[in-house]
């Protein structure tokens, strides 16, 4: 009988430490171009309705004034848009600061007259799975080692509360985030971009309060809010739209905007901050110790407008050495510690860890 020539099995083995790496590293690159796809895709839909939104706004324009096409367009605020005073005319420009207008006028939104409370939402399908995903960050100081392996990951339209003693990283990992410090390895994605790769684009998707103000002091209040809309590209009508309602929101004394912002007080140069982050209505928001100097009305204020961000399916992310704050107005919270994320809270559906958060801080920390 002839002998069958069977062919043996391959041999199996389990995975090297080595290749699991690069199978984890080649599906997260996977998972990040899917999220640019989409974000890319969002970014065209968008831009063809606010052009029709524009066609639209320009045909009522040239129907009041009787033109027929004549004339310079003038582009419209989208109705959606969270930085937008309803009672401001399309096309009226401001010259000049002269005068603060009287809030019993200003119409509020129907978010600004609710109390501030976490609201859950659902995902859509064909948003990002994650406003803000940081992997296996690492930063250093010389021989220091301050981020050890950090990883976090934030959903669009939630307001994150990101907390930890002083000196813990906080701070190093938001200018990681924004690009402002290089890191040693990992990878950082904002809005769907790759802060190393595509700053600009990342740039472009959110709006930043440091916990200092930092802003040029040669100039006027006025002219570093224009400065800051021009680099955003922002029409005339809507930097008027967007200046009015955020200065009158945060009670920022129009008068003085005429004048140098090296003679403004602390609060005053961070309630600026404030107006310039959230000029160009950016999809994320991100506030490192924004309440310090504010005095306890902008705070209130503050802590409503970073509710109604979030509640508008924009991204809110926020550093506060005031738990409190965190805990009451906050979806979801991550204490930092030794360089790594030990532990996130969902106060949206464990609603006791709201008041349990200073208790659990402490024992984070061995207190």
């Amino acid at each position: 009988m002839a002998n069958i020539d069977r062919k043996k099995k391959p041999e199996t083995r389990p995975m090297t430490e080595e290749e699991v790496a690069l199978m984890q590293k080649r599906a997260h690159e996977a998972k990040v171009a899917q999220a640019r796809a989409r974000s890319a895709a969002r970014a065209q839909e968008a831009a063809r309705a606010k052009a029709l939104a524009r066609a639209k706004a320009n045909a009522r324009i040239r129907e009041a004034s009787g033109e027929e096409g004549s004339g310079e367009a003038l582009p419209a605020i989208e109705e959606e848009l969270l930085v937008q005073d309803p009672s401001a005319a399309e096309g009226e420009s401001v010259a000049e600061p002269a005068s603060t207008p009287d809030p019993a006028t200003a119409v509020p939104t129907e978010e600004t007259e609710q109390s501030p409370t976490p609201v859950p939402r659902v995902r859509g399908e064909d948003e990002l799975e994650y406003a803000i995903e940081i992997h296996d960050l690492h930063k250093s100081y010389g021989p220091k080692q301050v981020l050890k392996g950090l990883s976090l990951n934030v959903y669009p339209g939630e307001l994150f509360g990101f907390i930890g003693r002083n000196g813990i990283g906080k701070s190093t990992t938001i200018d990681c985030m924004i690009g402002a410090k290089r890191f040693n390895s990992g990878s950082i994605t904002v809005g769907g971009y790759d802060i190393k790769h595509e700053t600009v684009d990342a740039k472009f998707s959110y709006g930043y309060v440091a916990s200092e103000p930092t802003c040029y002091e040669v100039m006027t209040g006025y002219d570093y809010l224009e400065f800051v809309a021009s680099i955003y590209g922002l029409t005339e009508t809507e930097f008027t739209g967007n200046f009015r309602y955020l200065c009158n929101r945060l009670q920022l004394n129009l008068s003085e905007l005429s004048h140098h912002i090296s003679g403004y007080s602390h609060g005053m140069k961070q309630k600026l901050c404030l107006v310039a982050s959230l000029m160009h209505n950016p999809n994320i928001w991100i506030l490192d110790e924004p309440t310090v100097g504010l005095d306890i009305m902008a705070q209130e204020e503050l802590k409503k407008m970073m509710r109604e961000y979030a509640n508008h399916g924009k991204t809110v992310f926020v550093t506060s050495h005031n738990i409190e704050l965190v805990s009451a107005i906050c979806d979801r919270v991550a204490i930092i510690n030794d360089g790594v994320v030990k532990v996130v809270y969902d106060l949206v559906n464990e609603p006791e860890k709201r008041e349990q958060l200073p208790r659990l801080f402490l024992e984070i920390y061995g207190g």
